[in-house]
């Protein structure tokens, strides 16, 4: 058979025999959207759509026309770069299906628990290095957690619609400083860890192998989820505070009252206490919220999938999760009674929901992606070695 060429780097390397281009797809140095090509094939595809290198439906193989493609010719190849960027598998928001696909939700769980069949004890030996590393975290923050003194100032309730100059005292002690920076590289490292799961899940639906290692590879990725949680912390802020404001001017306007109670100043807390009936336009601006948490649910999926950035994630997850809302929100609601399920059966049934409602999370990202044919894999092949770059 004649030798193999594949496009890397943005180079087209080859030829090379069609066991070694396996062996190069079986260690995760090229994956599925790798653009392929040998002598008979009238243009280049991706791996995945080569039957006679996957082994499936006859549909998907090669088209054979005159052989006169050749290798250093291919239109695709100002897309190379950016292909070699992604993850393996990883679908470019321009290839998503159109129509949507519909979130199949208890499949998800259904295919989530077969592949955790198959690699859980790789899978539960990563969970027990995150955890521990979690528990080690908690309790460093309670060893240097303050001791608060006082209650700092409290106020009496303000009669409605009348406020008055307040003179308030806060406290800032060095034990309150160290509190904040240990807290806030808590934060930090168990966000940095939560890169690294998103990984480990993405693997293990692929069919690979998880590893330790796994848990520390997503350090690039680090920056643009900051953006994105920042970006996504200053939405809400700025959302929630224009929506209280119109929520309390509507609640004046149509005769409400509102009265402050208490203002709370610690060495590390703060909080004001408010009366003021705001019920009848509560959920008018408490929509829109769960709207946007639903559609950027995979935003972090898509971050670490397809190395996006920040605004790119958002819109990516927007677009896969258009016509899913309610899917979505029912697989929620499921992963709410396997929670409730695993308690029933105390720690035992935890240690099984929880991975199961991770994995079901990662095939739910994939079902939209339409890359079902990766989640056979991991279902019916044992897991394999993946090599994390």
């Amino acid at each position: 058979m004649s030798g193999w060429w594949y496009a890397k780097d943005n180079q087209q390397i080859g030829p090379v025999s069609q066991a070694d281009l396996k062996s190069l797809y079986s260690r995760g140095e090229i994956g599925p959207q790798t653009l392929v090509w040998r002598k008979g094939m009238a243009d280049w595809k991706e791996y995945s759509e080569v039957s006679e290198l996957v082994g499936r439906r006859e549909g998907d193989a090669a088209k054979v026309g005159d052989g006169t493609a050749n290798p250093n010719a291919t239109p695709q190849a100002a897309e190379l770069e950016k292909t070699r960027s992604r993850g393996p598998g990883f679908v470019p928001l321009e290839d998503l299906p159109k129509p949507p696909t519909k979130l199949p939700v208890i499949n998800c769980f259904k295919r989530g628990w077969a592949i955790l069949k198959v690699a859980f004890p790789n899978l539960f030996a990563v969970g027990l290095v995150y955890v521990l590393i979690i528990t080690g975290l908690s309790v460093l923050e309670t060893v240097v957690a303050p001791v608060e003194s006082d209650r700092g100032v409290e106020i009496p309730k303000c009669e409605s619609r009348k406020f008055s100059i307040l003179e308030i005292r806060a406290q800032v002690s060095p034990n309150c400083v160290l509190d904040w920076i240990v807290h806030i590289a808590s934060v930090l490292i168990q966000w940095f860890l939560g890169l690294g799961m998103v990984r480990v899940g993405l693997e293990v639906v692929r069919g690979n192998r998880a590893t330790v290692g796994m848990l520390f590879s997503e350090g690039g990725r680090f920056l643009p989820m900051l953006g994105l949680y920042i970006l996504i912390f200053f939405f809400s802020l700025l959302y929630s505070i224009v929506a209280f404001l119109l929520m309390l001017g509507l609640h004046i306007l149509t005769g409400g009252s509102y009265s402050i109670n208490e203002v709370y100043i610690s060495q590390s807390k703060f909080s004001i206490s408010m009366e003021a009936d705001l019920s009848p336009v509560f959920l008018c601006f408490i929509i829109p919220l769960i709207i946007l948490m639903v559609r950027w649910s995979f935003a972090i999926n898509a971050l670490v999938d397809g190395k996006l950035g920040p605004v790119e994630a958002l819109q990516y997850s927007w677009r896969l999760t258009r016509g899913n809302f309610w899917n979505i929100v029912g697989f929620w609601l499921l992963s709410v009674l396997v929670i409730l399920t695993g308690l029933l059966a105390l720690v035992v049934g935890i240690i099984v929901a929880i991975p199961v409602i991770f994995l079901a999370w990662m095939v739910a990202y994939r079902y939209l992606q339409r890359r079902v044919e990766q989640i056979d894999e991991a279902v019916i092949n044992p897991a394999k070695e993946v090599m994390v770059v």
